[in-house]
Parts: structure tokens; C-alpha cells; sequence
């Protein structure tokens, strides 16, 4: 609410007027030309449209053009916005901004404007100074009051430049690369600064900490904006530094260092006699108060004139003091304390004089107190302000109903009501708030645990209600109807979200009470099973609609052509059932666009070639649909801002990106599962800023070219299940940020690159399972201790697994299975404490299984996504993850739904476990629930160790196709969570434990062809197992279908199919192979008669001898 006051402060300063001046007299043709020199000047004019060289055009007519009306000089020019590329400046980023090219600024063009006042550039792309041929002409600009240059990514050298406007009034700097000392002397050269804004920068303290003194020689300065800079100086000496200061009035100091401010005295803010607006926010200043609480202090306070004073982040100690002294200022409107630390003394009852301070403020208007600590929200105390306009009393673990907020009835000038992120519960009763008639513009009880029904209909007489925030409520019993009774709404929203509160859950129509809204400039209906065509009229009935959020429902019918929006930048209706084709208009309806979403429908059809109009368009998520055709090159050129593509699971065709994009940002690229082939063009070779790469799942071939890997910022990099073949490109060990590596289901031959487990400390995923690789495993791999995945599986790896292996340490995931690899495992495998999957199945493995199993966790180090979802938050990759959903909206939080999302794209492929001839693979959510350890199809030998039973965590076992003896041991009992138990094809004997019945969670279990006897177990989940679990033990009998018993026959190999092949030879594969076979030597005979004429005559007369032996007889008969 602060920097929003201050942003008006400063517009007023500024004065921009963008639009048509008086054309009582036309503006001057040396002017006129010299505008259209700028407009020539710069790289990127389209936006200057009525910027026309023509004669009998009045450039005071011009867009960002305002002229005196008397004698037709320019006296204000707008140009912000004219070179670069930037977001929405609610979440502009100085040091991670975009700029697609850098100009010197050249204050040449200006000299001409005689008598132009303020000019505003911010917003654009400068190379660091200000230039112009005639340096002197620069102080001819003597009536030049306002320059803004914030956002143009200016140095330090900059203020020296402008030294030359001596006539300067306000000068803004926000959000530039100054750094180095603050320029004290340089600054001074502007003796009539009134506005001064230098917040955003880098600079630090003064060479000499005297010199900040010196601004106290700015006699005129009224506003003095340093927040978020690296300044170090003590905060009581900068309030002393500025005290002589007469028309000092606004001061901002938020964020305002790196370094340790130390503690502020509140009692020293009478220093500064005229100050009306101070920001102390996010300083991590500790506010306190002087020991001496005297009559001459409470005077001199009395006489302050601030009248907002923000203290938010904060730690106020001996608060019982402190906020007695602001009981004193008369004049104090507003009070900030977002997420302060509120302490008070111990001798105190808190609670009680907390309440009491702010009954002391009689004139206090604006309070937030939304997260403070250390005390009790006093909402009791509250109710006694009767000027109170603004509360806010948010996430601050409020409890009980609203009826324990009755008093608040009492705030009859109560405008704006914020509630929400507390634990409120009970219905929703508006009894709480004043009769219908009080002002109310701004009510949020969302984030509650309310419960009932809440029928809109009782707002409906609160006519200047604007903002209205009920959505995301935690109790699934809350629900919003809008329709019974019906009613009339009397006000016209501005920003409504009713996003997860069950939204006319009888009938799941969208409210009808909308259709008389025409002033919404956000609007969530999120997540509410809305059913019924999609509301079109919405965005046709709300011209200034800035976000529309319809996803997760179930709207069905056709995306409409729409007339021009230019407000809307952010768009989701993800997650309905929208179908038919986009619109053809789509980029030219919302040219302004910056996020789309509009995945998980029913589209089909082409992308339109509109899109390619959507210029600031940030974020576009089309994954899950039926779309098609080929990508529109359209949208490749124009949609220079774009940062996020996501075209996954569609039917896409062609190549990929053959022609070299204009998406210079592009972050984050999702083509995967679409039906694109051929080979992978140049189109992805300049982009720096790539992160994330998922091409997987096409019918791509060819090498994969080393500059696709090549991109030194690339993260995250999926090509799997495609055909390329060759060698793995060594370019891939210098990626330095490299997080997740998937090369799985290629054709992709030689050795492991050697240099791959040293390429980037970052690198926690490595997939390359099913691939034509060979050699052996390099031990540089299994150095990386920061590992999480390694899957090496079907591939044609030999040797033996080395020893190092023990330096995965933080490993959680690790497959070699299907290789060649021999020898025996390694004991060094057991220091991998953390797996909760181990695969070495389908290898020649020998010796006996190692007694050390038991020391690694399987399972027991919590949930596998939880942990990927954690670590990238966290991490580098952590930039990728806040930017796969990019959301404006500041009260929009999409965390939770990204937690599965995100980690869904670094699980592994699949975790497959062979039980009862077949692989069974695990992937997806399932890997929350899921470890295992496979060692099948080996050649292990020995007994089973008692130790296996210690993994009371693990879910699938399989030591089927071995050699192994012994009985099964007792320990197995423990295997309390199996869900499947695979010992097949082995040599064990001995009875079946009976204390397996105990296995509640067991649904898989093989023990056949071994040599158990005895009695198989007939309880529990055992009851549930046919005969094909232990056919081939001739000495054990089983339950057969709940029907009696019955001893198992001897079996005859050829006939213990049962519908299934147990054997170790695949029928199908054999079948193949036999025809094939045959087929190939009927052709190599053809062929060798073919090209031999002695041995076709010799085949022939052998076969003609054979008929006449055999039919000689026959044939003489009947023909002689």
C-alpha cells in the first residue's frame, strides 16, 4: 500500500500526459523533425505509428506528445517502452531482465526542445551512459524539471551526464546497475532536486561516511527513495544526516541494506520535524526506544507530521514503550507491520496494553498487521478505532468464527477487511461487519477452514464492494451459491476469487450474477467442477480484464474469436474440456498477452499463425491436447519474449525448429510426445538462455548435434525414447548447470564418456538405460557423491561393477540391469545408504549375495518425490521450477500444484521388477510407495541371508533365476510392507515359513521351480495365490481354488504353460527367429540356383528323377 502511495506521489511529480495535447497552435517544425530523427534512431519504432513524416501532421498530435497550448513547444514526451523487451513491471527483475538490444541514449536529438519539461525513458535498453555530440547544448535545456530513467540498465557514470540539467527537479533512477559509492558530490551539482529515487541499485556506503552528510545541502529535496541498496550506514545517523532538511517529507529506506543498520531509537524520528512518509521495511532493524520515557520527548513527537510509517520486517522490542510513542504522533494515518517481531517487556501483560496502544491512535486509518510475531493479534482493541479504514489482520493464525469478530461492527468507516491465511471456522456470517450501507470495498476471508454454505446473495446490497477473496478454502464442506435466492448485485467487482470453494456445487453452473459485470479486472473461478459451455461473454463483457483464471473445471464447447483486449496479459483454462480449434484471431484478440494456458482440453487443429503477434507473450502452455500440423514458423519470429513453451503430448509433425528462432529467452522448451522426425535442425543452436529441453518421445534421428547440448546454461535435458544414434556428444560433460540428463531409448553406441561424472557439481540424474552403449563403467561416474539417479540398464556394458561405486553416497536410484557385467557384487554397494532402488538383474553376477544389505535404507528415508520436489526448490534448478507455471498476479500461488508436476519430470523412466516371467515397471506417483531390489537372472549362489529380512521397508524383491539353496529365511516375517516376493527358478528347499501369512500387504508371490516340500500356506494373502506360484516343486502340495487340496504332479516341461511362459526361452521371439531362418536359406537356395547354371540343372534332374520314382507308374497310366 506504501509503494503504491509513493508510485502516485511520483506520476504526479513526473506529470507524464500520454495523449493528444491542445492544438490551439501547432508544434514547431524544428521539433517535429527532430522527433522524427528519434523515431529513426531507434531499432524497434512500430509502436510510434502516428509518428509520420508528413507536413500537414501536428506532431502535438502525436502519441507521448503533449505541447503547450499557447505557443505549440513540446513540453512533455513519454518514450518508455520503445527498445527492449520487458514483463509486466510488478515483477520486473533489474538484474534478469530482457533486452533484445542496447542504444546509447543521445540527448543530441532533445537540445531543439527549448521548453520541455519532463521527459520519461524508463523502461528501455541503454548501453550504461548518455551520449551527445554537443555536450555544452545539454545545459540548454533549462527548463528540463523531470527526466525518468529507471529500468534503462545505466552504470554509475550516468549521474555525472546529467550534472548538465542544473534545472532538474525530479530525477528517478529506480531499478538501474549503479554502483560503487554513493555520488554525494556529483548529486549536488542539482541544487533544486525536489525528487529524488535511486532505489534498486548497488550502491554502498560513501568513501567517507561524512560525505552523506552533505545531502542536507539539497535544500529543496522532498522525497528521497535509497531502498534496496548496500548502504551501511547506521540508520540513526542518516535520520541526522538529513535533519536540516526542512522540506524533507518522504523517506525510503526499504531493504535498504546487506550490512547491519543497527538499532533505531523510535524517539529519534523527532529529528525530522516535516517527514510525513517513512519506509523502514525489510531492514531487519531492531526498533526500540531510549530509556528515558520524558514529557520534553512526548512534546516534541506531538509535533511530527508523519503520517505513514511502515515498519514491516521489522523486530520491535520493549514494544510496550515503542508504541507509546506513537500514540503521541497527532498526525499518524497509516501503520505498517507486515511480518514484524513484536516483543514486549516481561513485566508486562501484553496483550492488554496492545490493545490500549492502538486505542491510543485515535486517528489511525490504515493498520496492517498481517504475520506479525511474538504477540496476540488484539481484535478486541481494534474494534475501538472508529477512523479505521484499513485492517489487515492476515495469516496470523486467527481462530474460532466470525462471531468473534462482532465488535468490528463498530467500524463504520471500515473500506477495506482482509481475514484471510488465518484458521477461521464456522459459517460465514456478515453480522460481523456494519449495516449494508458502510463503504466496504475490499473483503478476503480466503484461506480459512469455513464451513456451510454462503449464499452471495447477502452482499448484494454492499454497493461499493470491488474486491471480493473467498477462494482456496481448507475445509471441503464450504460452498458458494450464487443462484438460490436470486438477486441483483448492486455493486461491480474489480477482482473476484472464488477459486476452490465448491462454487454452486448442486448444479456447477457459472454464476449468473456476472452477466451484470462489467469492471472486472481479475477473475478466478478455479478448481470448482464448473460445468456448461465456456463463458465467452466474460471476456467480452469486461473490456479491462487483466487475468481470467477458468482452469480445472469442466467447461466444454469452443473458444471464441474475441474483439481486442489489450489488458489481458494473463489467461488460464487449463484442465476443461475445451475443444475444437483455437481461434484464428487469437494473437491479434489479446496482442498483449504474456501467459497462456490452455492445457489439458480437447484442441485440435493447427496453431494459428496469429500467435506470432503476441510479442510480450512470456509463457505458452499448450501440452495434453489434440493438437497438430506443423509448428507456424509466425510464431517462432514473432514471439520474441517468450521464456516458456510447452507443446507436450499433442500429435505435432514435421521438424523441429529448422529455421533459427527470434526467442531469444526461451528458458524452458516441452516438445515431447508429439509425432516430430527427421533430424534436429539449427533452430536451437543461439539459445543462451535454455534451461530446460524435453524433446522426448518423437521419431527423432540422426546424431544428436553437439550444440544442442553445447548451451552452457541448459539444466534439465530429455531426448529420450527417439532414434538417435552415434556416440554420446562430449559437449555434454561441459554444461556447468547440468541437473538431469535422459538419453534412454535411443540407438546411441560407444563407450560412457569418461568425463561425465566430473561435468557439473549440479548433476544429480543420469538415464541411459536402453541404448547400444558398451566398455565399462567409468569410475568417474561413481565419484559423484551429489548423484541421485543412475540408470544404466539394457545396454551392453562388461567388466565388473568397481569397487568406487560406494561414493554415490546420497544415490537413490541405481540400475544396471540387462548388461553383461560379471563378477561378484561388491560390498561397497552396501555404503549406498540411501537407495531405495537397486537393479542389478540380467547380468552374470556371481558369488553369493552380500550379508550387508540391511545398512542401506530401502524406503525408509521418506517419500522419493517429496524429495525431488524439496531439492528443487532449493537448488540452481529451482529458477526453472518457479517458471514452468509464470503467474503475474501476486495472490496467485501455484506451489502445490507444481510439487507433483516438477518432480514428475526427474523420476526415473520406469523401476522394473521381474516377477513370474514378466517385468513389471513402476513409475509415476507410484514411486512415493515404491523400493525394491532385484538381483534375478544372475548366476548368485549361496544361501538367502538373514539380513534381507532387516529391509522392513521394502516393497518388491526378486531373486528369481539363480542358483540359489537353502530354505527361506524366518526374517522374511518382517518383510511387513512387500507387495512382491519373487524366488522362482532356484534351488531352495524346505518347507514355506507359515509366518509369511503375515504379510498383509504380499500380492505378488513365486516360488516355482525350486525344491520346497511340505504344505504351502493357505491363510492370509496366501489364500489368494493359484498353483502357478509353486508349480515345479514336486514335494509340495497347495490350496487349489479354495476346493481342497491337492499334491502337485511331477511337471512335464512342455506342457506348464497355464496361459503363460515360464521358461526362461521366449515362444514369440522363437517363432520369429524360426521363420526368419527359413525364409533366409529358401533364399540363399534360390539365389545360388539362380547364379549357377550347373547346379540348376543338377536340382532339377534330381527332381525330375525324384517324381519319376515316386509317380512313375502313376503317370505312365494315364498319359501312355
Amino acid at each position: 500500500m506504501l509503494n503504491s502511495r509513493v508510485v502516485v506521489l511520483y506520476a504526479a511529480t513526473i506529470i507524464v500526459i500520454i495523449g493528444h495535447g491542445s492544438k490551439a497552435k501547432a508544434c514547431l517544425e524544428v521539433e517535429r523533425e527532430a522527433l522524427l530523427k528519434y523515431k529513426a534512431f531507434l531499432k524497434r519504432p512500430a509502436s510510434l505509428s502516428s509518428w509520420i513524416n508528413d507536413s500537414n501532421s501536428d506532431c502535438c498530435g502525436w502519441e507521448r506528445v503533449t505541447c503547450d497550448p499557447d505557443s505549440g513547444h513540446v513540453t512533455h514526451l513519454s518514450l518508455q517502452f520503445l527498445n527492449g523487451v520487458y514483463p509486466h513491471p510488478d515483477d520486473f527483475d533489474p538484474y534478469n531482465h530482457q533486452c533484445l538490444n542496447f542504444l546509447t541514449l543521445d540527448f543530441s536529438f532533445f537540445i531543439p526542445f527549448k521548453n520541455l519539461t519532463t521527459i520519461d525513458f524508463s523502461f528501455n535498453c541503454f548501453n550504461n551512459s548518455i551520449f551527445t555530440q554537443d555536450h555544452g547544448g545539454m545545459s540548454t535545456l533549462k527548463t528540463l524539471e523531470a527526466i525518468d530513467l529507471s529500468y534503462c540498465s545505466f552504470n554509475i557514470s550516468v549521474i555525472d551526464t546529467l550534472t548538465s540539467f542544473t534545472s532538474l527537479k525530479t530525477l528517478l533512477l529506480r531499478n538501474n546497475f549503479l554502483d560503487g559509492p554513493f555520488p554525494v558530490r556529483e548529486l549536488l551539482a542539482l541544487r533544486n532536486l525536489e525528487h529524488l529515487d535511486l532505489s534498486g541499485n548497488r550502491l554502498q556506503s560513501p568513501s567517507e561516511i561524512d560525505d552523506f552528510k552533505r545531502m542536507s545541502e539539497l535544500k529543496n529535496l522532498e522525497t528521497l527513495d535509497l531502498s534496496q541498496n548496500y548502504l551501511t550506514i547506521n540508520v540513526t545517523s542518516i535520520f541526522r544526516s538529513l535533519s536540516p532538511l526542512k522540506f524533507l517529507k518522504n523517506l525510503l529506506l526499504s531493504e535498504y541494506s546487506m550490512g547491519t543498520l543497527g538499532p533505531l531509537a523510535i524517539d529519534e524520528l523527532s529529528v525530522l520535524q516535516n517527514l510525513e512518509t517513512l519506509d523502514l521495511s525489510k531492514t531487519s532493524l531492531t526498533i526500540t526506544s531510549s530509556s528515558s520515557t520524558t514529557l520534553e520527548y512526548s512534546k516534541t513527537l506531538s509535533r511530527l507530521m508523519l503520517e505513514t510509517l511502515d515498519l514491516s520486517g521489522t523486530h520491535i522490542v520493549n514494544a510496550n514503550t515503542t508504541f507509546k510513542f506513537l500514540s503521541h504522533l497527532p498526525n499518524l494515518r497509516s501503520l505498517i507491520l507486515h511480518e514484524s517481531g513484536i516483543l514486549f517487556g516481561e513485566q508486562d501483560n501484553e496483550d492488554p496494553f496492545f490493545c490500549e496502544v492502538f486505542t491510543d491512535l485515535p486517528n489511525l486509518e490504515v493498520l496492517i498487521l498481517r504475520s506479525v510475531s511474538g504477540t496476540t493479534v488484539p481484535i478486541q482493541g481494534l474494534c475501538k478505532m472508529k477512523n479505521l479504514q484499513e485492517l489487515d489482520v492476515s495469516d496470523n493464525h486467527l481462530t474460532g468464527s466470525l462471531s468473534s469478530f462482532s465488535c468490528l461492527k463498530n467500524l463504520t468507516s471500515l473500506r477495506a477487511l482482509d481475514l484471510s491465511r488465518n484458521f477461521l471456522s464456522g459459517n460465514i456470517s456478515l453480522s460481523f461487519l456494519a449495516h449494508n450501507n458502510a463503504p466496504l470495498e475490499y473483503l478476503s476471508l480466503a484461506d480459512n477452514n469455513f464451513e456451510g454454505t454462503f449464499p452471495l446473495s447477502t452482499l448484494a446490497n454492499y454497493s461499493d464492494l470491488k474486491v471480493l477473496r473467498l477462494g482456496r478454502q481448507q475445509n471441503k464442506k464450504f460452498q458458494v451459491e450464487t443462484e438460490n435466492p436470486p438477486w441483483i448485485p448492486s455493486f461491480q467487482l474489480q477482482y473476484l476469487d472464488m477459486s476452490s470453494c465448491q462454487l454452486n456445487s448442486a448444479t456447477g453452473t457459472i454464476p449468473t450474477f456476472l452477466s451484470n459485470q462489467s469492471s472486472l479486472i481479475f477473475i478466478d473461478l478455479s478448481n470448482n467442477n464448473l460445468l456448461g459451455r465456456f463463458p465467452n461473454w466474460l471476456l467480452m463483457n469486461n473490456p479491462k480484464l487483466e487475468a481470467l483464471f477458468l482452469n480445472n473445471n469442466l467447461f466444454n464447447g469452443y473458444f471464441e474469436d474475441q474483439k481486442m483486449n489489450i489488458h489481458l496479459y494473463t489467461l488460464d483454462v487449463s484442465n476443461n474440456m475445451i475443444q475444437g480449434k483455437l481461434p484464428t484471431s487469437l494473437g491479434f484478440s489479446f496482442p498483449y498477452l504474456e501467459y497462456l494456458n490452455a492445457s489439458f482440453n480437447v484442441l485440435d487443429g493447427d496453431i494459428p499463425a496469429s500467435v506470432g503477434e503476441m510479442s510480450t507473450l512470456r509463457t505458452l502452455d499448450l501440452a495434453y491436447n489434440n493438437l497438430s500440423g506443423e509448428l507456424p514458423n509466425e510464431m517462432f519470429k514473432g514471439c520474441i519474449s517468450l521464456q516458456i513453451l510447452s507443446l507436450s503430448h499433442n500429435k505435432f509433425q514435421g521438424q523441429i525448429l529448422a529455421a533459427p528462432l527470434s526467442m531469444t529467452f526461451l528458458s524452458v522448451l516441452m516438445l515431447d510426445n508429439n509425432n516430430f522426425h527427421g533430424k534436429l535442425q539449427d533452430g536451437l543452436r543461439n539459445m543462451q538462455h535454455l534451461g530446460l529441453l524435453d524433446l522426448s518421445n518423437n521419431d527423432l534421428s540422426g546424431e544428436l548435434p553437439g550444440w544442442v547440448v553445447g548451451n552452457l546454461n541448459l539444466v534439465f535435458l530429455s531426448v529420450s525414447g527417439n532414434n538417435f544414434e552415434g556416440a554420446i556428444p562430449r559437449e555434454l560433460c561441459e554444461l556447468e548447470f547440468i541437473t538431469f540428463v535422459s538419453l534412454s531409448h535411443n540407438r546411441f553406441s560407444g563407450a560412457l564418456p569418461s568425463c561425465l561424472g566430473n561435468s557439473s557439481s549440479w548433476l544429480k540424474f543420469i538415464h541411459l538405460r536402453n541404448n547400444s552403449l558398451a566398455g565399462t563403467i567409468p569410475e568417474s561416474i561413481l565419484n559423484n557423491s551429489e548423484l541421485f539417479s543412475l540408470d544404466l540398464g539394457d545396454n551392453n556394458i562388461s567388466g565388473s561393477v568397481p569397487n568406487s561405486v560406494n561414493g554415490l553416497t546420497n544415490l537413490k536410484y541405481l540400475s544396471l540391469a540387462g548388461n553383461r557385467l560379471q563378477g561378484q557384487l561388491p560390498k561397497q554397494i552396501c555404503e549406498l545408504k540411501q537407495l531405495n532402488f537397486l537393479d542389478l538383474s540380467r547380468n552374470n553376477f556371481s558369488g553369493t549375495i552380500p550379508t550387508c544389505f540391511n545398512n542401506i535404507s530401502f524406503g525408509n528415508q521418506g517419500n522419493y518425490y517429496d524429495f525431488l520436489a524439496n531439492y528443487f526448490r532449493s537448488s540452481y534448478f529451482g529458477f526453472i521450477y518457479s517458471q514452468l507455471l509464470y503467474i503475474n498476479f501476486q495472490y496467485h500461488n501455484f506451489d502445490v500444484e507444481m510439487h507433483d508436476k516438477v518432480a514428475s519430470y526427474f523420476a526415473p523412466e520406469e523401476m522394473r521388477i521381474t516377477t513370474k516371467g514378466s517385468s513389471l515397471s513402476y513409475k509415476g506417483n507410484i514411486l512415493n510407495n515404491m523400493s525394491g531390489l532385484d538381483l534375478s537372472c544372475n548366476q548368485l549362489e549361496g544361501k538367502i541371508s538373514q539380513t534381507i529380512g532387516d529391509l522392513v521397508a521394502l516393497h518388491a524383491l526378486n531373486l528369481s533365476h539363480n542358483h540359489l539353496v537353502g530354505s527361506i529365511p524366518d526374517s522374511f516375517q518382517k518383510l511387513k510392507m512387500i507387495e512382491s516376493l519373487d524366488l522362482s527358478f532356484n534351488r531352495l528347499s524346505g518347507q514355506i515359513p507359515l509366518q509369511l501369512q503375515g504379510l498383509n500387504s504380499l500380492a505378488v508371490f513365486n516360488v516355482s521351480y525350486n525344491n520346497f516340500s511340505g504344505r504351502a500356506p493357505d491363510e492370509g494373502q496366501f489364500a489368494t495365490f493359484g498353483g502357478n506360484s509353486y508349480i515345479g516343486n514336486p514335494y509340495l502340495s497347495w490350496r487349489i481354488s479354495n476346493r481342497g487340496t491337492a499334491m502337485a504332479p511331477l511337471p512335464a516341461l512342455a506342457t506348464f504353460n497355464n496361459g503363460e511362459d515360464n521358461s526362461v526361452i521366449d515362444f514369440t521371439s522363437f517363432c520369429w527367429t524360426f521363420a526368419a531362418s527359413y525364409v533366409m536359406v529358401v533364399l540363399v537356395f534360390i539365389a545360388i540356383l539362380w547364379i549357377n547354371p550347373y547346379w540348376r540343372r543338377k536340382w532339377f534332374y534330381f527332381i525330375e528323377d525324384c517324381l519319376y520314382k515316386c509317380f512313375g507308374g502313376v503317370l505312365k497310366d494315364v498319359f501312355y
